[in-house]
């Protein structure tokens, strides 16, 4: 009788999992380090072709990255400063907004180039959820939300409509929703594909992590 040992192997599954939990290692470890368990958001910012083609540069990829990178960092300077208005002081640190970001520059369907735009997850504190909601709209037919106008004074929300298509932001109010959608983040990682980049905003900068 010929006898054998079964070897013990990952699933796709398991390896997705782990790739998962290793990327975000560092973010997750950063929001385990506050006392408070926070709410957590998936958010997409996207874009808007014609501004990145006419004052960017369709295939430049630097200048692409520091726009969209720019455009992030003003939309968490924007929310953090409706939910608390000296929040750059040192005693709010642990209420900022902590963000695992990773910027896209190609399509998902066809590989093609197209239009920046960045897939993250935010981790909100609880003194400072129910401002961070009030900073937002939710779409009656859907289970999502947009930016609320009532965020920019004067002519701000015609410059950031000019540069941005869409702003979507969901709840993620499950351990499995928020892995999944970090699974989602994480996809194009996997490519070959030029630009993909990924950093941890801490509520006053970034730190690019791949």
């Amino acid at each position: 009788m010929v006898s054998y040992q079964l070897k013990d192997f990952d699933t796709n599954d398991d390896l997705e999992r782990k790739r998962v939990e290793r990327i975000s290692s560092e973010f997750v470890q950063q929001v385990n380090q506050r006392k408070e368990p926070h709410t957590f958001y998936a958010i997409t910012l996207s874009t808007r072709e014609r501004y990145v083609r006419e004052n960017i540069g369709w295939w430049n990829f630097d200048a692409r990255e520091r726009f969209v990178d720019g455009l992030f960092s003003s939309l968490i300077h924007r929310i953090s400063s409706k939910c608390c208005s000296n929040y750059k002081r040192d005693i709010h640190k642990n209420n900022r907004c902590l963000s695992l970001g990773f910027i896209e520059h190609h399509s998902r369907t066809d590989g093609q180039l197209t239009q920046p735009h960045i897939h993250a997850t935010i981790a909100v504190s609880p003194e400072w959820d129910d401002r961070f909601q009030s900073c937002l709209t939710k779409n009656p037919c859907r289970d999502h939300y947009s930016l609320n106008h009532e965020m920019f004074s004067g002519n701000a929300i015609e410059q950031w409509h000019n540069k941005v298509s869409s702003l979507r932001l969901q709840h993620l109010p499950t351990s499995k929703d928020k892995y999944r959608w970090m699974s989602y983040c994480v996809k194009q990682l996997d490519t070959d594909y030029q630009g993909v980049g990924s950093f941890i905003h801490s509520g006053l900068r970034e730190k690019r992590i791949g």
